[in-house]
């Protein structure tokens, strides 16, 4: 079958259809009430089906707000952690601030022990020069 060229077609809009009158259509009442009773059945059917869905939709729901619990208690614990280890840090700092002025003490001290042997070391080789000058 040949298709007519685009430009020679109808459109939908442009075709207007004669709508039949109620007195000209062949139907019976119980033919009627049949279409009826077909369509409530699939609108029945429908709406079954809408209600399924909307019971999938209120599951999802549920499990979004379980997981939304448990992200929040996560968040929580996580949180409680951080702020345990803010406090351990902080500890550990007021330690280290501790040893590290009794290091830097003792690094002080030891200086000073080594200007003093250093001193000493330079008396004895004073002294030891002039006792040896003596004895020659």
């Amino acid at each position: 079958m040949a298709v007519p060229p685009m430009s020679t077609r109808k459109t939908p809009s442009t075709t207007t259809r004669k709508v039949p009158a109620v007195s000209e259509l062949p139907v019976t009442r119980s033919m009627l009430y049949g279409v009826r009773d077909e369509l409530a059945a699939r609108i029945d059917e429908t709406n079954a089906r809408i209600d399924e869905t909307n019971a999938r939709i209120d599951q999802l729901g549920a499990r979004f707000d379980q997981l939304g619990a448990r992200i929040d208690q996560i968040d929580a614990s996580t949180r409680a952690s951080m702020r345990r280890m803010e406090t351990l840090i902080e500890e550990q700092e007021a330690r280290n601030r501790v040893v590290l002025e009794v290091v830097q003490g003792h690094n002080a001290r030891f200086e000073r022990i080594e200007a003093r042997l250093d001193e000493t070391q330079s008396m004895i080789v004073e002294i030891l020069d002039i006792v040896r000058g003596r004895a020659r």
